[in-house]
């Protein structure tokens, strides 16, 4: 069923917890590509995504996040940064 943008905003909900199930890498990193398509202000772009999918990095960045349910439970995580230096 496809939904249009309003539809898909009122359908949204918060996940808390992740269940221990595969992800595909691929997937998530066509989202990062997705994701750097958005348009900007002049073009500036001053972002930057990392795809964290190493455990050991997950885990400490799961204490910069407070130690959140969701970050503690997620399998790969996306740092979005923002880079007002460019």
């Amino acid at each position: 069923m496809e939904k249009t943008v309003s539809e898909a905003i009122e359908y949204r909900r918060a996940v808390r917890i992740y269940r221990d199930e595969t992800i595909d890498t691929e997937k998530v990193k066509w989202c990062i590509y997705n994701a750097t398509l958005a348009a900007t202000s002049s073009n500036l772009q001053l972002w930057e995504f990392y795809h964290v999918t190493n455990k050991e990095i997950v885990a400490k960045l799961t204490k910069a996040c407070f130690n959140q349910n969701a970050a503690r439970t997620a399998q790969q995580l996306v740092v979005v940064v923002s880079r007002k230096d460019l």
